[in-house]
């Protein structure tokens, strides 16, 4: 964990860092502290729950810059896309975007309504609709594609029918699948040189499915 704040606050700048985190939490922090030179504002008295904790927190905090709830969700579905497909992909995929629901369930759609894909708490990752597929497919960001034959999957695509995939996708990554007959977003149950190569195995539990 000490190990991973380093390297983000080594890529990230910020005027102020305040560590609201508890007492066991502390030589992770105070690790990073030593390691980068830095000072962290820490606001924990007992628990971060505590009455005085949260009001150590929120006088730090006062004169802060503030983001509403709706900023905040989309600034989270940003990232997480940027994480999950690539840097740049939230701003490609969901620059203008509503959300609906609550964290971490949120539902993505664009300004006319229609939905683009819904956060899935088990994974902390997007699962995309078809027209967010589209999206992606059409955007600059990196598209992780499966090709298949002249069929339309229904509930997942067989390694038999995969003509070729892409050599970056990984087990569990969101892909898109196109073929002759069809159009498909889903989850990848192989790897993409594994799909290329295999003659047997489920390769990808399609989600969304159209025909062409």
């Amino acid at each position: 964990m000490a190990s991973v704040l380093e390297a983000y606050l080594e890529r990230n700048e910020y005027s102020g860092i305040v560590a609201h985190v508890p007492e066991d939490y502390r030589p992770i922090t105070e690790r990073v502290e030593d390691a980068l030179g830095l000072d962290f504002t820490y606001t924990v008295e007992d628990h971060p729950t505590t009455a005085d904790s949260l009001a150590a927190l929120e006088n730090t905090l006062d004169g802060e810059l503030k983001y509403s709830k709706r900023e905040r969700q989309h600034n989270t579905v940003r990232a997480i896309a940027d994480y999950q497909f690539g840097s740049g992909a939230g701003d490609a995929l969901f620059g203008a975007i509503t959300t609906e629901s609550f964290y971490p369930k949120l539902r993505v759609s664009d300004e006319s309504e229609t939905h683009l894909a819904t956060m899935v708490p088990q994974y902390g990752t997007l699962a995309l609709t078809l027209a967010g597929a589209r999206r992606w497919a059409e955007s600059d960001a990196p598209t992780k594609t499966v090709e298949i034959d002249g069929f339309v999957p229904h509930g997942s695509v067989l390694a038999p029918g995969i003509v070729d995939a892409s050599d970056d996708i990984r087990v569990g990554d969101e892909v898109v699948v196109e073929g002759p007959k069809a159009f498909a977003v889903g989850r990848a149950e192989m790897s993409g040189p594994a799909m290329a190569e295999s003659t047997r195995g489920v390769a990808v539990a399609v989600r969304h499915v159209e025909e062409t």
